[in-house]
């Protein structure tokens, strides 16, 4: 995570948030079912006691300051098809998160300057969120 952090390469972070992203979706197949479908498992994992404390604390060292703006779904232009990070709303937190490596995903791997701070924070979050959850938080 440091090393993406600090790269300037915005190549470099987006394989980073997708790599973490790849871990994150690892732990949600293997804790509830490995023939649910990603997006149900990633919406059980928003609910899971869990990962709401495990962003809980991720909250606590990052604290409330965050580039996060609202992300659209880039298949849609629908005002509703907005999504919004609140660390408050951890099923709204994990949609948002996975909004992000969707865009990444299926948009390509452009580089825009824009996305790079919302991009090293979702990084930030999930890295730290993944180690509350396997607990290896220090």
């Amino acid at each position: 995570r440091q090393k993406a952090s600090d790269d300037s390469n915005a190549i470099t972070k987006q394989a980073a948030l997708l790599m973490a992203w790849s871990a994150l979706e690892r732990i949600s197949a293997i804790k509830y079912s490995l023939k649910a479908n990603s997006e149900r498992r990633i919406a059980t994992l928003g609910k899971d006691q869990a990962f709401v404390r495990a962003l809980a604390s991720t909250e606590r060292k990052l604290g409330q300051s965050h580039p996060f703006r609202p992300i659209q779904d880039t298949r849609s232009t629908r005002k509703r098809s907005q999504r919004v990070f609140l660390f408050s709303k951890p099923d709204e937190a994990i949609d948002y998160l996975y909004q992000v490596r969707n865009n990444i995903t299926h948009r390509g791997k452009g580089g825009y300057e824009a996305d790079l701070p919302v991009i090293v924070a979702a990084l930030d979050v999930l890295v730290l969120t993944i180690e509350n959850l396997l607990g290896n938080n220090k």
